[in-house]
Parts: C-alpha cells; structure tokens; sequence
C-alpha cells in the first residue's frame, strides 16, 4: 500500500497548496474588501462632517443675524423713547410759554395760515392779557382778516371758530400734526453720528 500512501500524500500536497492558494486569495479579496470599505466610510465621514460643518455655520450665521436684529431693535426701541422724551419735553415747555411767547406763537401760526373773516379765536385763561386789538393790526397788516376773542377757553394752543368749524390747534393736535417732522428733526439731531448695527 505504498503506492496509496504515496498517492494520498500527493493529493493531500495538491490540496494543501491549493487550500493556501485559496486562503491566500480570500486574504487578498479580504483586504481589497476591507481597503474599500474604509475608504468608503472614510468618504461618508467627510460628506457627513462637511455637512455638520456647513449646518454648524448656517446656525451660527441665523444666530448672529437673530442678535443683531434684536440689537438693532433694542437700539431702535430706546431711540424712540428718547425721541418721544423730547416731544413730551417740548409739550411741557410749549404749555408753560410766557405771555410774549404765547403772542408770538401765535403771531407765527396765524400769520402763515388762511382763515376767514368773522372767526373768533380762543385761547388759554392764562394768555388772556392778550391784546387782540394790537394782533387784529398785525393781521391786517399781512392781508388777514381779523378776529374775534372768545370768552370761552381752551386749556392750551389756540382754537379758531366760526358758524361751520372748529379749527383745533391745541399743543397735543399741532404737535400730532407734525409729529412726523419733529421726530425727524429730533433724530437728526440726537443721532446723526451713530450707526444702526
């Protein structure tokens, strides 16, 4: 039996380097496998953190936008109660006008507005030393027509009557009238150097 051995020991050798060949090309196939499969990963991971990333800097920009809009509305906001301060202000200044004051505000305004004939013009009981006499030559001096002094009081500014209307120009209605303008002014002149964020 020899020859069996003999012949069983070459086919165990056939075998052998067969079964290492075949192992050999299942290592090959395996690190081909493994190389792909980690370049692979390694692709995801960078698409998935340059996504992070991009998501990371779109928030971050939203949040800078968020806080300067809201800075800038902060900013705004005490802008205008400084803004509205000063109309108070001018309110309460314009309220506690002396008689020569008074007259000449008054001079101004009627001086620039049309008004008829036969009007009669109230004014507060504190400015009632007014010489409507002395005004009415003023007015006629300008092309007016004269007016009338009421009895009758109002608690500021100065309401012109006839038979129709009633032309109200208290401080809280003038000063509504050209709140636009004053607002305007008053930031120009309070802000003119500072910049919104």
């Amino acid at each position: 039996m020899p020859g069996l051995e003999n012949l069983t020991a070459k086919i165990m050798a056939i075998a052998e380097v067969k079964a290492d060949a075949i192992v050999d090309e299942a290592k090959r196939d395996a690190q081909t496998l493994l190389e792909q499969a980690s370049s692979e990963a390694e692709k995801q991971c960078a698409a998935i953190i340059a996504k992070a990333e991009q998501e990371a800097t779109r928030l971050v920009s939203l949040a800078v936008s968020a806080k300067k809009t809201e800075i800038r509305n902060r900013i705004l906001v005490a802008k205008q109660k400084i803004i509205a301060g000063v109309i108070a202000e001018a309110k309460t200044r314009l309220a506690g006008m002396s008689q020569n004051e008074y007259e000449m505000f008054l001079w101004n305004y009627l001086s620039r507005i049309d008004f008829s004939e036969g009007e009669t013009l109230m004014i507060p009981k504190t400015y009632q030393g007014l010489d409507i006499d002395a005004l009415n030559i003023k007015l006629h001096k300008a092309g007016k027509p004269s007016l009338t002094l009421s009895p009758q009081n109002v608690p500021d500014g100065f309401k012109l009557v006839n038979k129709y209307t009633e032309n109200d120009n208290s401080l809280e209605a003038l000063i509504d009238f050209y709140r636009s303008d004053l607002e305007h002014i008053a930031f120009e002149a309070l802000f003119k150097a500072d910049v919104i964020v």
